[in-house]
C-alpha cells in the first residue's frame, strides 16, 4: 500500500490517497464492544468501529474538533490510538471535546487512548441517525478501499494512470473504480424515483382539476345561453351580463 500511495502521489494531479474500510456514507463499519470511563464509572457498550489510515480525515475534509489526527501506524506498535466522533463523546458524558484527549479506552481486546475528536459525519445513509463512532488505524490488513482525490483536469488521463499503477503493483486484483458523487447519487435513487412519481401525479392532478373547472364553466355557460340572449335583447350591456 505504501508503494501504491507513493506511486500515485508522483502524479501532480493526484492530491491525496487514503486506505480505509470504507468512505463516509458507505455503511462500511463494524460493530464491536467498547469499555470506557464515564465520570469515574466504568461502562461497557456497543459501538461502531471504522478502520482508516492517517490520510482519511484530510481527504474527506472531516473537521477535527480537538486533539490530533492519526500518524502513520507502524507494525509492532502496542499503544493503540483512537479518534471519536461527537456522538461517542456524549456517550462518555463529556461536553468539551478536549476533555476526551488522553482518556483510556478499550475497543474489543485492544486497549488504547483517545487522541482526537471529530465532528459528527454520516457513515450510513442520511436516513439513519448518526451513531457513536470510534476510528482506529492499527488494522491495515482489513482495509478494503482506496480513496484517491484528483484534480478536475484531464480526468480520463488520471484514471488511466491510476489503473496502470494499480495493475502494476497488484497484478492479481481487478481494478474497479467509482466516483464518489456517483456512488452517493445511486444511494438515493429510490428517493429520486419517488420524488419524480410524486411530481408526475401532482401535475396530473392539476390538469384533471383544470379540466373539471373548464367543464363546469362550460356547463354553466350552456345553461345561461337563453338567459344571456334575452338580456341582450332587452338591452343589457356585455359588462352588465358578465357582472351578473
Amino acid at each position: 500500500m505504501d508503494v501504491l500511495r507513493s506511486s500515485l502521489l508522483s502524479n501532480p494531479h493526484i492530491k491525496n490517497v487514503s486506505f480505509e474500510f470504507g468512505p463516509p456514507s458507505s455503511d462500511a463499519i463494524m460493530n464491536t464492544y467498547t469499555q470506557f470511563d464515564a465520570n469515574g464509572e466504568l461502562k461497557n457498550d456497543l459501538v461502531q468501529l471504522l478502520l482508516v489510515d492517517e490520510n482519511y480525515i484530510d481527504l474527506f475534509d472531516i473537521k477535527l474538533l480537538a486533539g490530533t489526527k492519526f500518524s502513520k501506524f507502524v507494525e509492532g506498535d502496542t499503544l493503540y490510538k483512537y479518534i471519536l466522533n461527537e456522538s461517542m463523546l456524549k456517550k462518555m458524558n463529556l461536553v468539551n471535546p478536549s476533555d476526551a484527549i488522553g482518556k483510556p479506552i478499550r475497543v474489543s481486546r485492544y486497549r488504547g487512548e483517545v487522541i482526537g475528536v471529530v465532528e459528527d459525519f454520516h457513515q450510513r445513509s442520511l436516513r439513519d441517525e448518526i451513531s457513536p463512532l470510534i476510528m482506529a488505524n492499527f488494522i491495515p490488513r482489513l482495509f478494503r478501499n482506496t480513496s484517491v482525490k484528483i484534480s478536475a483536469n484531464n480526468i480520463p488521463e488520471q484514471l488511466e494512470f491510476i489503473n496502470s499503477t494499480f495493475t502494476k503493483i497488484f497484478p492479481g486484483y481487478i481494478f474497479d473504480v467509482q466516483f464518489y458523487d456517483e456512488y452517493l447519487n445511486q444511494m438515493y435513487d429510490a428517493e429520486e424515483r419517488i420524488f419524480t412519481i410524486i411530481q408526475s401525479f401532482t401535475v396530473l392532478a392539476i390538469i384533471i382539476g383544470c379540466l373539471g373547472l373548464f367543464g363546469l364553466m362550460s356547463f354553466i355557460a350552456v345553461q345561461k345561453t337563453k338567459e344571456i340572449g334575452i338580456r341582450k335583447v332587452l338591452g343589457a350591456s356585455i359588462v352588465n351580463i358578465l357582472s351578473n
